[in-house]
């Protein structure tokens, strides 16, 4: 008895020191619960999270206790975090819940504690949901300044770019600045930081320009942004740096410097090769282009000397061109392709029209190969030819006509031959060409004359998905050229089918007989040609096509090598096979893989039976490697079948090449190397290699070394390796805008005009220091007040306004007609005028409005309602601005004003004085008074009338 006294009373001891009744259990355990529900899902637009809470009472006494609700910190209960619950014996209730979501909320999963307790603070049921944010993102990129004055050349150049992630995770961001010509760094700058969500960062780059930006009017520094590891672009712009000088020359890459015009590489490069071991060849080769007062001069050259032999100095691809406007003659090496090809020593001319609509050319060349040939003039082949155009390049018709004269001694003949060819564009989908020349040959030693011609037609075009190509052509036997004695036609056809198939054919058709009078044995070729095949629609990044060809060859080139050898029997070889092609690429396009394989039957020449032939090939790239394989069995072409009867094997080809093209440390060194195996009966095994390296020191000059090794091993001869190797440099010279037009040279001088005569006299003085823009180009006069801009191309030009420490110009246009222009530029002084808005209106009734102040924006205008200048308010609704003197008047815009706003005096009238301040009356806006209508209630229904 005592023993459980003494614990009673140690029991309740306990229970009274920790102030919990030690026996007592709230009477709704078990019997009051909450349901919520598990997740939530918010929509990413949604700011608010609403949430249903069902609490039920199961027990037969009434409940009164509180709702807790614990949140993360990203979001806010609306209504707080604990709301009284009240509840009868058996009832239940619906408590709704809403959260607002904080900004900046970061991605992830967050959870929601709903805890429900009695009046003792007791918790009787405890329930979470769970909701999840989806990762945001959205970075934008903003340049401070997208335009930059570059006033003093020895100052660097500071880029700032502001980055701000508006998202909810926090992002590792890399900005990268793109500086052109940076000589000797690296042209590509980055800079790197993490932004937190709901945060910016500022990212700044410096840099000096070099001397070739600095002789530019402007340039372009480009600004991207990326976002994570795997770069991923968010944003970018660009910020155009305009060199303010006081001397350059034109420069500006939008103005249309004419049809020769060009901002060509000018360079010359100097060699030394040494072919095996018997040639060593020292070779100058380059070009370079110069502005004149009236035109311009560019020269090209190709010169070498064998050194191991006469010494003979070779220039071929060497001219001297002079160009103006439209027009251009030119000395030296010509080439013409025309119905013969011509190329030789001479000279040529051109004359052509603005437009280029209408052209004529004449030309005349000797034909002989080396521009310092010691042979005389116009001994070998001669040719004198013209040539005319009606019709721009771009114009739906065009006609083009051509005359040649060519004496040919090694044939014995002159040769007169007229052209003419016409080109249509018809709606856009069809092109059509069509060529018709006649010949006139006179061959004075055999005492004839012969006629010839020819016909060429070519067209393309498409109805719907039907593509449609073709080229035909005849030319008689003994027409003169390379052409002659031709009867070709081309035509292609392809259908898209729907689904991604596709269905194309080929047809080709080739007989080259020439006729030659001093040439007893006429060769004869033929070849005829036709496939039809069917792409599949491609599977992800495969795709597939197959095609039947066939193909028949007759020629009589060979005939040595058969039986009888009959100079007038032609063989024949007809073929037919099937061809498989399979084209694979990777999703980042970094690999192809490229692949086909033929196979069929052939009868060979002087054969009654067929043969297997097959080929098959495969090259794969990547970005800087190239493999490739090839095998063949069997001749495809009469050549080959012919040079291989002596062998007793079939004829049968083994290829094997790899190559790769890389470029190290921002493209200072380039490297390309390459690998080359065949082995075919002819040649045997030739193995070969090569490589090429580059240096490239600066923009200034690059060294380079050119290699190869080849092994021949060809049949009844001796094998013989031969090693090839090159070394050289190249001096690249100063790049420029090259035009043909006139050109002049600009002097500008800029004073103070104290007395406003624009005339510079006693008491004016020079303005050093002032900017001032002639179209785009900035300019700083110097210590005289003066700046030269130079080879400007003859037009109108503008000088623009300009106000500035109380001085003003109205600007003019310029119009640049002589070889030397000057031009005065007189600053008066400029009186200042202020203004203001006011607004009128009634607080009582417009309290919920926002007045504008800033962005109210002023037209000025002089006497004759000229426009002047634009004035804009700024945040308090001032503005300021510099005049000449005169008469003005100053229009207030009513469209900038806010609705539901006017001015009802928006003119005024005011005159500008030479540095006084003019104080404008304030532009009073007044607020249109919004209509309310209000109905008093009252028991008297007299009262409502």
């Amino acid at each position: 008895m005592t023993r459980e006294f003494y614990t009673i009373y140690i029991l309740v001891f306990i229970g009274l020191l920790s102030g919990t009744p030690l026996f007592s259990q709230s009477s709704f355990e078990g019997k009051v619960r909450i349901e919520t529900e598990p997740h939530l899902n918010p929509s990413p637009q949604q700011t608010l999270i609403g949430s249903i809470v069902k609490i039920k009472n199961t027990s037969d006494q009434a409940f009164s206790g509180v709702l807790l609700i614990d949140t993360p910190s990203s979001l806010k209960a609306i209504a707080g975090t604990s709301q009284p619950i009240e509840l009868q014996p058996l009832d239940s209730t619906f408590v709704f819940v809403r959260f607002l979501k904080r900004s900046g909320m970061e991605a992830g999963t967050s959870t929601v504690k709903f805890r429900l307790q009695d009046s003792a603070g007791n918790t009787l049921s405890e329930k979470t949901s769970t909701f999840v944010i989806e990762e945001k993102i959205q970075l934008n990129l903003v340049l401070e300044n997208t335009n930059i004055l570059a006033v003093n050349p020895n100052d660097s150049v500071r880029i700032k770019t502001i980055v701000g992630n508006r998202g909810n995770k926090s992002q590792s961001v890399t900005v990268v600045f793109s500086v052109p010509d940076l000589s000797g760094q690296i042209n590509f700058i980055e800079r790197k930081a993490t932004i937190a969500p709901m945060e910016q960062h500022v990212f700044s780059f410096s840099f000096l320009p070099t001397k070739a930006l600095l002789e530019k009017d402007r340039f372009v520094v480009n600004v991207v942004g990326l976002r994570g590891a795997g770069k991923e672009i968010f944003g970018n712009g660009s910020v155009t740096i305009q060199n303010v000088l006081s001397s350059r020359k034109f420069d500006d890459r939008s103005y249309d410097f004419g049809s020769f015009a060009s901002f060509q590489q000018n360079n010359i490069t100097a060699s030394y090769r040494r072919y095996g071991s018997s040639s060593d060849i020292f070779q100058l080769q380059g070009r370079d282009a110069f502005n004149l007062p009236a035109g311009s001069l560019s020269i090209q050259g190709n010169i070498y000397s064998n050194l191991t032999q006469s010494n003979q100095v070779v220039a071929t691809n060497t001219a001297l061109t002079y160009r103006l406007n439209q027009n251009e003659l030119t000395l030296g090496n010509i080439s013409e392709t025309l119905e013969l090809t011509m190329f030789g020593r001479g000279a040529k001319i051109a004359l052509a029209n603005e437009g280029q609509s209408r052209r004529f050319q004449v030309g005349v060349v000797d034909g002989a190969f080396n521009l310092f040939s010691g042979d005389p003039l116009f001994k070998g082949i001669s040719s004198f030819y013209m040539t005319g155009q009606l019709g721009a390049v771009n114009a739906q018709r065009q006609f083009y006509g051509s005359y040649i004269y060519q004496d040919n001694p090694f044939e014995g003949a002159r040769f007169n031959i007229v052209g003419s060819e016409m080109r249509w564009l018809i709606r856009n989908a069809w092109y059509t060409r069509l060529r018709v020349s006649g010949a006139h040959s006179n061959y004075d030693k055999l005492n004839r004359q012969k006629m010839s011609g020819a016909v060429d037609f070519q067209y393309n075009g498409h109805v719907d998905d039907l593509e449609l190509n073709g080229a035909y052509y005849y030319s008689s036997a003994y027409f003169p050229g390379s052409r002659r004695g031709v009867l070709s036609g081309q035509q292609s056809i392809s259908k898209g089918l729907g689904k991604g198939y596709q269905i194309r054919s080929n047809f080709l058709y080739s007989d080259f007989s020439p006729r030659y009078y001093t040439n007893t044995i006429n060769s004869t070729f033929r070849n005829l040609s036709g496939e039809v095949g069917l792409s599949f629609p491609a599977f992800k990044t495969v795709s597939t096509s197959i095609s039947y060809q066939n193909q028949y060859e007759r020629s009589n080139s060979y005939y040595l090598y058969f039986t009888p050898s009959d100079a007038n029997s032609a063989q024949t070889m007809f073929a037919g096979r099937f061809i498989e092609r399979l084209t694979w690429m990777s999703r980042n396009m970094k690999h192809i893989l490229v692949s086909s394989i033929e196979n069929g039957w052939v009868k060979y020449p002087q054969e009654d039976k067929y043969h297997f032939q097959f080929k098959s090939g495969a090259s794969y790239t990547y970005h800087w490697l190239n493999l490739n394989a090839s095998y063949q069995q069997g001749s495809y072409y009469i050549s080959e079948y012919a040079l291989n009867m002596d062998k007793e094997e079939t004829f049968s080809r083994v290829f094997l090449s790899a190559a790769v093209n890389k470029t190290f440390s921002d493209e200072k060194y380039e490297v390309s190397a390459g690998a080359n195996y065949s082995k075919d009966p002819l040649t045997g095994e030739a193995p070969s290699s090569f490589m090429n390296v580059r240096y490239n020191h600066n923009r200034s000059y690059s060294i380079f070394m050119n290699s190869s090794l080849y092994h021949y091993n060809v049949t009844n001869q001796d094998s013989k390796n031969i090693y090839n190797v090159e070394v050289g440099v190249t001096v690249h010279l100063p790049e420029g805008n090259i035009s043909s037009r006139r050109k002049s040279k600009l002097s500008v001088f800029v004073y103070y005009d104290k007395n406003a005569n624009n005339i510079y006299d006693k008491g004016d003085e020079p303005a050093p220091g002032f900017d001032i823009m002639i179209n785009n180009a900035a300019f700083l006069s110097d210590n005289g007040g003066e700046f030269v801009y130079s080879q400007v191309p003859f037009g109108s030009y503008e000088i623009k306004p300009v106000s500035r420490k109380g001085w003003f110009y109205k600007g003019q246009p310029l119009v640049i007609s002589k070889f030397k222009t000057k031009v005065q530029i007189p600053l008066q002084q400029a009186g200042t005028v202020s203004g203001k808005v006011a607004y009128i209106y009634d607080k009582k009734t417009t309290a919920d409005m926002i007045l504008k102040y800033s962005n109210i924006r002023f037209r000025i205008v002089n006497v004759d309602n000229e426009f002047v200048q634009r004035a804009i308010t700024n945040d308090d609704g001032e503005f300021t601005m510099f005049l000449p003197t005169g008469d003005y008047k100053i229009i207030l815009e009513p469209n900038t004003l806010e609705p539901n706003t006017y001015c009802e005096i928006s003119e005024q009238d005011f005159r500008v004085q030479a540095g006084k301040i003019q104080d404008l009356p304030a532009f009073r806006i007044q607020v249109k008074h919004r209509k309310v209508n209000i109905k008093h209630f009252s028991d008297n229904p007299e009262s409502d009338k």
